[in-house]
């Protein structure tokens, strides 16, 4: 199984610089981190809407000997394919195939998206499912033009698209092997009723993508695996029985920002490489 790593790990340095630590830590196969932050008029991280900036990354990139295997395409609060308000759904979805068109200059193959940004209150579940599953096929149309592979993200709890029959009615009628779920492996974790493993084997027919993380099952931590509460050898026995086709993506969060990325990044390849089953 190859290991990937999110770029979101440093998601508020810039990427051109972050890439060569990576690098040296053994990390070759990427997922881009698509930021909505904006500081001092720049975007923050990697400006995915400029041309200029994506043919830098591109050269950048194959100078390094690395890849950009997958995106996650933007959300906030702002940008919510689930809004209950058409406009903002509407420019949600432009922002996301906006995203999708980065990924296909670069040479990648999966976008991840979540199905929703901001709270599901009970008495608008309904409204907001209606309003996801509009712009889901929608985002599913344009990927099938770019032949780009869509991968929905399982939620947290509290936001719409967590629990594995509303995933699964998301996607439902959506052709592989152009669409399928991207696990997140906290998100998962902070539903409590069942384990990470038990959830996955339900839906591993679909899963074509990983966020791998780590929680105490109260706040998704993003905590290096084996720093938190989910049973990591029953998980990664599920994969490989399960015979999970794609890449093993850490979506781990840097504690400190601040911090230099270089020996925490060595010293995340040394632990997790060998854990995980031999492509």
């Amino acid at each position: 199984m190859e290991l990937g790593i999110s770029t979101g790990i440093f998601h508020e340095k810039n990427l051109l610089e972050l890439l060569p630590h990576l690098r040296r830590a053994g990390f070759t196969t990427l997922e881009i981190w698509a930021s909505t932050e904006v500081r001092n008029g720049e975007r923050a991280h990697f400006d995915w809407k400029n041309r200029d900036s994506i043919a830098a990354l591109s050269q950048k990139l194959a100078e390094l000997g690395m890849k950009a295997h997958s995106m996650h395409a933007p959300f906030s609060n702002e940008v919510d394919v689930s809004s209950l308000d058409e406009h903002r759904r509407a420019a949600a979805v432009r922002e996301t195939v906006l995203a999708m068109e980065a990924l296909k200059l670069l040479g990648g193959q999966i976008l991840v998206a979540h199905p929703a940004s901001t709270e599901s209150y009970q008495h608008e579940k309904a409204h907001r499912f209606a309003q996801s599953r509009k712009s889901i096929l929608e985002i599913a149309a344009f990927a099938r033009e770019m032949e780009i592979t869509l991968a929905v993200e399982n939620q947290l709890p509290h936001i719409l698209g967590g629990d594995v029959p509303t995933l699964l009615a998301l996607i439902e009628g959506l052709e592989r092997p152009r669409a399928g779920l991207c696990f997140d492996t906290s998100h998962a974790n902070l539903y409590g009723h069942q384990s990470v493993d038990q959830t996955y084997k339900q839906i591993a027919d679909r899963v074509i993508a990983l966020h791998v993380s780590d929680n105490r099952g109260k706040h998704d931590d993003h905590l290096i695996p084996g720093e938190g509460s989910i049973n990591w050898p029953a998980f990664i026995h599920a994969l490989d029985m399960e015979h999970y086709p794609g890449v093993f993506t850490l979506e781990v969060i840097a504690a400190s920002q601040q911090a230099a990325p270089g020996e925490l990044l060595q010293n995340l390849h040394e632990k997790i490489k060998p854990t995980i089953p031999s492509p």
